[in-house]
């Protein structure tokens, strides 16, 4: 009950500030953009590295007046030589695959600025687990660009011990992504960073294909920031607006 009761603290914090791995996604960071009132968003994410493969889902419904919930199912992980999926040891952070929930609200400043708050609380498989994250993004809607830059949090179950900033900062990091349309309503080229040392630090570029309207294909390249601890990989995205 604790926990439930600090993380509904933070969104109502989060939401309150008026000037203030999840919801929808360039690659990691999130987009900002909010789903509409009644309609859903349906996004699934491959991470894919030398001896795993990460799946990562994500469901979203609006609730109307720049509100979204949604569910989460992340870091479910299959490990090629052992041909079966994986979890972390009890001690491991981050903890992975887990279970939970996000919310994100939006506030208009004008027709091409606005900002975003929005929070995940997450459970491991056996609920022995919990891990957090939260964030509070400002984005600038350009003509043909849209461009994100905010700030990030959570706890070692979400990200791992290692430093969210630089070396010496560990409680809050920086994120950013860029998305210029190369051919409009069809071809875009993405881009996101998230700033640190953790298991989900990383620049990742590429392209997204829009299908139509509903469907959009997704790939582009992860460079891990650490590369002493994590490894580089592929991050493939099919996603369904409704």
């Amino acid at each position: 009950m604790k926990l439930i009761l600090r993380f509904i603290i933070l969104v109502l914090f989060c939401s309150a500030a008026t000037h203030s791995r999840a919801q929808q996604n360039f690659f990691n960071v999130p987009s900002s953009d909010i789903t509409a009132k009644h309609k859903i968003f349906i996004q699934q994410q491959f991470n894919v590295y030398n001896t795993t493969m990460a799946s990562n889902s994500t469901l979203c419904m609006g609730l109307g007046k720049n509100y979204e919930i949604g569910l989460n199912v992340l870091g479910l992980t299959y490990d090629y030589s052992g041909k079966k999926l994986v979890s972390s040891k009890t001690s491991d952070e981050p903890v992975y695959p887990t279970y939970g929930f996000n919310v994100q609200k939006q506030f208009l400043a004008s027709k091409k600025f606005s900002m975003t708050t929005g929070a995940q609380l997450l459970f491991n498989t056996k609920f022995t687990k919990t891990e957090w994250y939260g964030y509070l993004n400002g984005k600038l809607d350009l003509k043909n660009t849209k461009l994100i830059a905010g700030l990030y949090s959570g706890d070692n179950n979400y990200f791992g011990k290692e430093s969210r900033f630089s070396s010496n900062i560990y409680a809050i990091g920086f994120q950013a992504g860029v998305e210029y349309e190369l051919i409009k309503d069809r071809f875009s080229f993405q881009a996101d960073f998230i700033s640190g040392k953790t298991a989900v630090s990383n620049l990742i570029a590429g392209f997204a294909c829009s299908l139509n309207p509903h469907w959009i294909l997704s790939a582009g390249y992860q460079m891990a920031n650490n590369r002493k601890l994590f490894s580089n990989g592929t991050v493939l995205e099919i996603t369904f607006i409704q």
